[in-house]
């Protein structure tokens, strides 16, 4: 790892991928999200971060507060995040923050969430920063269909294992429920079935409006054996996504296997059940999908395809101040900045004008004069 980390000191100089943002467009906006995302994240863990030392958008922490100081100095922004599980203990963090100023850049680290100092270091990153859609795909050994077999086979290692697969479902299962108490998204992969929403929060958050499990095939994401004698086999391995709102699960609806191809027979070599752990390139790209249209919803302010529903107290919500006319374009010219110092929820959180955290005030809000648009169950 020390060679890994000699590569900080150059990307600490601000050696980071500009992109400029001269456009307020939904699209352009997430473009800039998008861009390059199935290259830095969603592929997987990497058990030593070599795969990104040629990559100089991507900064290598060496843990989780060094991620969070590195994003911090570098100013707010809108945050994807995704957590992934490793090889052993180890779980993998990764980050990509959009600024305001129309800059991209990715942060990785590994970290021990079975650990609870580091845990509660990564949960300080989710509740610090404004993480826009959280991707979790936590290592399924203890919780998934094939766990019971494996316990029959090795009870002791599974033990050991179901400690730490026990206590990174409840990590998952913390930030989704944070996640949907501000407001934000996540998307959850595992085998289906899995116990892993039997942990933790999970149970709350499965509850929850809006927020539902879409099973499908892995097959039908082109997963396929890579080599060995079976090579070029589809894998069917059944798998749920689990969505906060439509927009992150519609690109996995529909794709039950339509028994159209071979499948690999029984239960397979280890090392294929091993490669098999890996998103396809098609599950990366859906992912990414469903995240460029979170963005495009929260930078609207709503959804046009369809709402997602979140408990709302109607009483709390500010309404357009009396006597003024909304302007057309671009925000109040009294307001105060939008960013961390806003005293406007909504400002702060870089809403659209029609969001309900707006406070709608003169000279703090950037849209006074915008009515918010709520939308009834």
């Amino acid at each position: 790892m020390a060679s890994l980390l000699s590569i900080d000191e150059s990307m600490t100089s601000d050696s980071w991928v500009v992109y400029e943002d001269s456009s307020d467009s939904d699209s352009e906006l997430a473009d800039l999200i998008e861009d390059g995302l199935s290259y830095t994240m969603f592929y997987g863990p990497c058990a030593n971060l070599h795969c990104y030392v040629d990559d100089l958008q991507v900064f290598v922490a060496r843990d989780v507060p060094e991620l969070v100081l590195t994003a911090n100095t570098h100013g707010h922004g809108v945050d994807i995040a995704e957590i992934c599980g490793g090889e052993g203990r180890t779980s993998q963090l990764g980050v990509r923050r959009h600024l305001k100023v129309g800059k991209n850049f990715d942060l990785v680290t590994h970290t021990d969430l079975a650990n609870p100092r580091d845990a509660a270091a990564a949960y300080n990153y989710f509740v610090e920063a404004d993480v826009l859609v959280a991707v979790m795909a936590p290592l399924c050994d203890c919780l998934g269909p094939l766990s019971h077999l494996n316990w029959s086979i090795n009870h002791e290692t599974m033990t050991q294992k179901c400690k730490v697969g026990s206590a990174v479902a409840r990590f998952c299962g913390r930030a989704a429920r944070l996640q949907l108490h501000r407001q934000r998204d996540f998307l959850c992969e595992q085998p289906y079935p899995s116990n892993l929403y039997d942990e933790g929060d999970w149970p709350k958050v499965m509850l929850w409006p809006g927020v539902e499990q879409i099973p499908y095939d892995r097959c039908r994401c082109g997963l396929k054996v890579l080599a060995g004698p079976c090579k070029g086999l589809a894998i069917r391995k059944p798998s749920a996504m689990t969505v906060s709102c439509r927009e992150l699960g519609d690109p996995f609806r529909n794709l039950k296997c339509l028994e159209r191809h071979e499948h690999l027979q029984g239960l397979g070599h280890s090392k294929e059940h091993s490669q098999a752990q890996v998103w396809t390139w098609e599950e990366v790209d859906r992912v990414i999908k469903g995240c460029v249209a979170v963005v495009r919803r929260h930078r609207r302010g709503f959804s046009t395809a369809y709402p997602t529903y979140y408990p709302v107290d109607r009483s709390s919500i500010a309404r357009a101040t009396p006597g003024g006319i909304p302007l057309v374009r671009g925000r109040d010219p009294n307001a105060l900045p939008v960013g961390a110092g806003s005293p406007c929820a909504g400002c702060r959180h870089y809403r659209g004008r029609n969001d309900i955290e707006h406070n709608r005030k003169v000279g703090e809000c950037g849209y006074p004069y915008d009515e918010p648009m709520i939308f009834c169950m």
